[in-house]
């Protein structure tokens, strides 16, 4: 902070003491801050490098208003970063205006973007915030759907959809089947990661109300990680509900 009160600058995360101590001397010395890029860019305000550095220390001290209008300013100078500037300001106008129809028109004009998943996600934690459970629902399905057509082996992504499901009990067989893929995805080596998504699978045949089913998936799991007492657990709240 300066002597108004100002935050000049800030250090995210944990730093060791060499470098926390250089971090401190180069902020001291206003080198890299938000007001010395300021600076920067009035005097080169073409320098789409300096514009970016810019937006990233808006992002990093969770200034949206300042982050989207200079992702609105590289959109501006730069033709080549349109797909990312205009994703940062679809995702920001959602925090701000509590709209997505920015960050839909983004999935329309960019449907192969390597943002897509970010972008669905921003329209999925916006429903969740605004406990519309359906909506929710759907947008999370129909991202999941996107998941197994692009066949990059995201089974983290397929586990928490089917998750979530469980949870809000929608679009339950739906989720049997993707859960199913993301169990396939997943080297046998991997026996940590299997269990857990397989114990998805339990959840949400548990929740179809197919509870010996549930029962042999989760022992598969307690087979592969006998020593994690949440398996156990999971079984007993199965045979609790026969």
């Amino acid at each position: 902070m300066n002597s108004d009160g100002e935050e000049v600058d800030r250090i995210v995360g944990y730093l060791p003491p060499e470098e926390f101590a250089a971090e401190l001397d180069r902020i001291r010395q206003n080198i890299g801050t938000i007001s010395a890029l300021q600076t920067e860019v009035e005097v080169d305000p073409n320098n789409i490098e300096l514009w970016k550095s810019l937006a990233e220390k808006y992002e990093e001290k969770s200034d949206v208003v300042g982050a989207k209008d200079v992702w609105e300013t590289i959109s501006e100078l730069d033709d080549t970063m349109a797909e990312l500037s205009s994703f940062k300001v679809a995702q920001y106008s959602t925090s701000l205006d509590g709209n997505i129809d920015k960050i839909k028109s983004f999935i329309d004009t960019y449907p192969d973007s390597k943002y897509i998943g970010k972008a669905y996600h921003a329209i999925i934690k916006f429903h969740k915030k605004n406990k519309d459970l359906a909506s929710e629902a759907k947008a999370f399905k129909v991202f999941s759907d996107l998941v197994v057509k692009m066949d990059e082996k995201d089974y983290n992504a397929l586990n928490g959809y089917a998750w979530r499901m469980a949870e809000l009990e929608l679009n339950l067989k739906d989720a049997l089947d993707k859960i199913r893929i993301a169990v396939g995805m997943i080297d046998e080596k991997e026996l940590k990661s299997k269990a857990q998504v397989m114990d998805t699978e339990a959840e949400v045949l548990w929740k179809l109300g197919q509870i010996d089913d549930a029962i042999i998936v989760i022992d598969k799991c307690i087979g592969l990680q006998p020593d994690d007492e949440y398996f156990t657990k999971q079984k007993q709240k199965f045979l609790d509900s026969k």
